[in-house]
């Protein structure tokens, strides 16, 4: 059932009622099926318009035979291969960074004489690659076209520590450190590090608060031995010492979310 205008009153009616329901004028059968007519019409125009696209799509992106045997040629008689361009021919990064064959393929275009512009994630790759470990890695990526024909090219990568091995040592002993202060405050979740310093003799200083047992906040100054894996409380001598020299706890907190503390 559809609505139509009745030609007396112009008001809507359905077009399936005899008389209109407002003005009671006869609606003729005809003026019943003009609607009808519209809508089949309109199906009939939106379906051949619909088709005449689809053709035009096809004619316009399928090649002729004439064009296939053109490429079929040029694919038989092509001899050379592809052109691999790089941005440069050394990289470095850092330990445990993140290099992923997206990160890798990003280095390089290959163009061809007969395929143009070949994706670089067709690239073939060949490496030894270990990002945890520090050294110099090659990597060796190879474009193949269509015809076969094949080129190389080879770049170097070097991995180098973020830290120092002293750096790594120091870090490492902050963050032990930092930890044997917690076993020995009452309330390890108050635990705040306020300073910290280093002593060249390997001593790692602290000043820290921490809540006690009548929940008010106690400073404090410690000191770890690394070497003796020891923590001494009250040590604001030493943490004032002329050849203590400041660390700083952001990199320690970054440090300690690093995996070089598992090494």
């Amino acid at each position: 059932m559809a609505l139509m205008n009745c030609p007396e009153c112009h008001k809507q009616v359905s077009d399936t009622c005899k008389r209109c329901i407002h003005c009671g004028y006869k609606l003729h059968k005809f003026q019943r099926k003009d609607l009808l007519k519209y809508k089949k019409s309109l199906l009939f125009g939106s379906c051949f318009l619909l088709v005449i696209i689809v053709l035009l799509v096809r004619y316009l992106f399928t090649p002729t035979p004439e064009q296939e045997v053109k490429e079929t040629l040029l694919i038989q008689h092509d001899e050379e291969p592809p052109i691999i361009s790089c941005k440069q021919n050394d990289f470095t990064f850092y330990q445990y960074d993140i290099i992923d064959r997206k990160t890798i393929f990003d280095f390089f275009s290959i163009t061809d004489n007969v395929d143009g512009t070949i994706a670089p994630s067709s690239l073939e790759l060949s490496t030894d690659l270990d990002t945890s470990k520090v050294g110099t890695y090659h990597i060796t990526v190879t474009a193949k076209d269509h015809a076969g024909n094949q080129s190389a090219q080879t770049i170097t990568i070097h991995i180098k520590s973020k830290y120092t091995p002293q750096e790594i040592k120091l870090y490492t002993n902050a963050v032990i450190g930092y930890y044997s202060i917690r076993e020995i405050v009452k309330s390890p979740a108050s635990l705040k590090i306020y300073g910290i310093k280093y002593h060249t003799n390997g001593e790692i200083l602290f000043k820290y608060g921490a809540t006690n047992s009548f929940n008010a906040e106690i400073t404090n100054y410690t000191v770890y031995n690394a070497d003796l894996g020891l923590v001494t409380r009250n040590a604001e001598k030493q943490y004032y010492a002329s050849d203590a020299k400041p660390l700083d706890w952001n990199t320690i907190v970054a440090f300690s979310n690093s995996p070089y503390l598992n090494n």
